[in-house]
């Protein structure tokens, strides 16, 4: 193929690609959508004690995140007596991890056999 040729058509072929493309995207963009995130908590203290259906001090906390429109970069995790609820803050206490489990010794006062405890997890998406 001749020198003169050969750049004519590739010039040609640069030509209609160019001319091909849309320059215009159309449609609607989504927004970030939030990540999922389940939890499970069972007693890991092997006390069959839950005849009152609580838990016992110990517990075995595993979670996993989902992301319809990315991946899950990390988890945040944060627990604490439900009395002391009024002076937490919704984005108060969180630790971030990339575990996906943990085992978990419940805050129960000294002398209380029991206590009210909130045990929160959430996925954080990238």
């Amino acid at each position: 193929m001749s020198r003169p040729l050969f750049t004519g058509l590739a010039a040609l072929c640069v030509a209609l690609g160019l001319l091909g493309c849309d320059s215009e995207i159309s449609g609607d963009q989504y927004g970030n959508l939030a990540p999922n995130t389940e939890l499970s908590v069972r007693d890991a203290s092997l006390v069959d004690n839950l005849g009152g259906r609580r838990l016992t001090s110990t517990v075995s906390a595993s979670w996993v995140g989902t992301d319809p429109d990315g991946f899950v970069a990390y988890f945040e995790i944060r627990f604490f007596l439900t009395d002391q609820e009024s002076g937490i803050g919704p984005e108060d206490g969180w630790a971030s991890t990339t575990r996906v489990d943990t085992l978990v010794l419940l805050p129960i006062e000294e002398g209380s056999s029991t206590a009210n405890v909130v045990f929160e997890v959430r996925a954080v998406d990238n």
